[in-house]
């Protein structure tokens, strides 16, 4: 397949739903065929790959999702509020709380990485 541009955020019941969210972050999980969206409302959106469904969506950061990296079960989130959040990422309903918050940051993140099989948080 060659790589082609997909509009999806178009305020008809796909995407983030009403286009008012402005896109920070996105991360493609292939091994689970879903897509990761995050933006300035603090919401992490999850949708099945390539219906674009909504499956569900994290809430716990209080400002801006600026980044998003993965590590076999887990999401990992920059936020504007200072923090990494951690999620599970094979929750069926994605409605979650965030299984642990990084703290100790005195600026927005606004990049993470993990090292593979080592747990180690960039």
């Amino acid at each position: 397949m060659r790589p082609h541009l997909v509009s999806w955020f178009d305020g008809g019941g796909r995407g983030t739903g009403g286009g008012s969210c402005e896109v920070l972050a996105l991360l493609h999980d292939a091994a689970k065929q879903q897509l990761l969206v995050a933006g300035n409302d603090g919401v992490i959106r999850v949708f099945a790959v390539p219906s674009y469904e909504l499956l569900g969506a994290h809430k716990g950061h209080s400002e801006a999702v600026t980044c998003l990296a993965l590590d076999g079960n887990f999401v990992f989130s920059g936020s504007e509020d200072t923090s990494v959040g951690v999620w599970n990422s094979v929750s069926a309903s994605y409605k979650g709380t965030r299984l642990k918050s990084l703290e100790g940051h005195s600026r927005a993140v606004t990049a993470v990485a993990v090292l593979p099989d080592s747990g180690v948080v960039l």
